[in-house]
């Protein structure tokens, strides 16, 4: 008798300390769940009377946590196990922390050397340059090398000297808007005004220059200083020349003194498969190499219009066509053609020229056919 009383007492003292037998059964299935590593968005307190999140075919017995491990309740399956837990961090639909890191790529033979680009594709810039050396041997007659005054083109000389050395550096952000950074350090200029020329090198920008690709209607939008859209010959770059110069007409007509370079804006896209070309730009004309000038006016407009009615062999046998066109107004009312030897011999105020026009007037214009 005192033994049974002893026991319902006991079992009074549980029951007010720790609740029923179906409230301990409910307490274990909270406390199973709280155990498990779950993301924020994911974790919510289970209640007596409600289930867990069920994520297919996942169940506490299908995972070992702490309140269920073996050994824990011996000889009885721990109150909960076989009942489906939380979402686990797997089947959360999220999308994976963005890599920002930035990967090297060095590709000898490329277009440049130095490539980089974010993990993401976002961000791509490269590193490059050229350098070219010119040696030169020549020989003439002497009536060839008599004085310009006197119908020659004066003392044709031996040597030797860097004829371009360029660094640019250049990219895309957000894969719609390009630049390019390039200066040239071996540019002539000469140093004395009065008397024999004394040649000086100086670096001086060529490619300047940024590109809004993509846009509605026009295609893209080029900024800085650039070439103008006109003759095949000066757009081709200096790296993919046959010889070191180009034609005595495009030193004549083309090349203006300033390296072929001018400050402006230039509108341009391709059609038809990019098998047609167009291009449409105002510049500031120039006659000097370092990309600026002052004036009232002295515009230069030039438009190009290219094709390719036959293209085969992935470009192995093409027929291409062009036309650009150029109305210049002339900077200090000044016009000056020249056309030098396409062997150079030293820097570029020493170089022998072969013909030579000065002119006043307001403007030019110029077509050019490809």
């Amino acid at each position: 008798m005192k033994i049974r009383l002893w026991a319902a007492s006991l079992a009074a003292l549980g029951i007010l300390a720790f609740g029923t037998p179906e409230k301990l059964q409910g307490q274990q299935r909270q406390r199973v769940t709280a155990d498990v590593a779950l993301p924020p968005s994911a974790s919510r307190v289970v209640k007596d009377d409600d289930e867990p999140g069920v994520p297919k075919g996942e169940t506490y017995a299908d995972k070992v946590v702490p309140d269920a491990a073996p050994g824990r309740f011996p000889g009885k399956t721990p109150a909960g196990a076989g009942l489906p837990i939380a979402s686990s961090p797997a089947s959360i639909d999220s999308k994976p922390a963005e890599d920002t890191g930035v990967k090297f790529k060095f590709k000898p033979g490329d277009n440049n050397l130095l490539q980089m680009e974010s993990n993401s594709g976002l961000f791509k810039f490269y590193a490059g340059g050229r350098l070219q050396v010119d040696a030169v041997w020549l020989t003439t007659k002497d009536n060839v090398q008599a004085p310009r005054d006197k119908g020659g083109i004066g003392n044709v000389q031996d040597a030797v000297n860097f004829r371009r050395a360029r660094f640019d550096f250049g990219g895309t952000f957000y894969k719609n808007i390009e630049f390019l950074m390039e200066w040239d350090f071996i540019n002539t200029v000469n140093a004395e005004r009065t008397g024999a020329p004394l040649p000086i090198n100086t670096p001086a920008p060529t490619d300047l220059w940024v590109t809004f690709k993509d846009l509605p209607i026009i295609g893209n939008f080029r900024v800085g200083n650039q070439k103008p859209p006109v003759s095949f010959e000066h757009l081709t770059s200096s790296r993919f020349l046959n010889f070191m110069e180009r034609s005595l007409a495009f030193d004549a007509f083309i090349e203006n003194q300033d390296n072929g370079f001018e400050p402006g804006v230039m509108a341009f896209d391709t059609a038809m498969d990019q098998r047609m070309y167009w291009a449409l730009g105002v510049f500031k004309n120039t006659r000097n190499i370092f990309g600026w000038n002052t004036g009232d006016g002295e515009y230069d407009v030039t438009g190009r219009l290219t094709c390719l009615p036959v293209w085969e062999n992935d470009g192995e046998t093409l027929v291409h066509i062009g036309l650009s066109a150029s109305h210049r107004a002339l900077d200090d009312h000044q016009e000056r053609l020249r056309a030098r030897l396409l062997v150079r011999n030293g820097p570029a105020v020493l170089h022998n020229i072969v013909a030579e026009a000065r002119m006043i007037g307001s403007g030019r214009d110029q077509v050019t056919p490809e």
